[in-house]
């Protein structure tokens, strides 16, 4: 995880769009901790993606929907490598990853 921070010293995070997550995110931000045990699992379940605009866009409300339609979390972290689109089930990253080849956008499995 990177060590940059938000004003006042407190640690960005990555992107989560599941709302119990969220609500444990926030609460380590607002303790101040520095160490986030739900992002900091190994990232076994990813997609990483070299999109921008609107295509990125478009590729997070098809992550929302997968995560949807498995039951389960998901969350983005951008690197040197892309945008990684990380899920906490294997068969959902297989289904974004198979969105991504009928969208025709290339991707790298983590």
């Amino acid at each position: 995880m990177s060590e940059e921070t938000w004003g006042g010293g407190r640690p960005k995070i990555h992107i989560c769009h599941s709302g119990g997550f969220w609500v444990c995110v926030a609460w380590y931000v607002f303790l101040g901790l520095r160490y986030f045990p739900a992002m900091s699992a190994e990232m076994e379940n990813c997609v990483i993606v070299r999109a921008y605009g609107r295509v990125l866009d478009q590729l997070r409300e098809e992550a929302s929907r997968v995560s949807k339609g498995h039951r389960t979390d998901w969350w983005i972290e951008r690197g040197d490598k892309g945008v990684s689109f990380c899920f906490e089930d294997a068969e959902a990253k297989k289904a974004f990853a198979s969105i991504c080849e009928n969208l025709a956008i290339s991707y790298t499995e983590a």
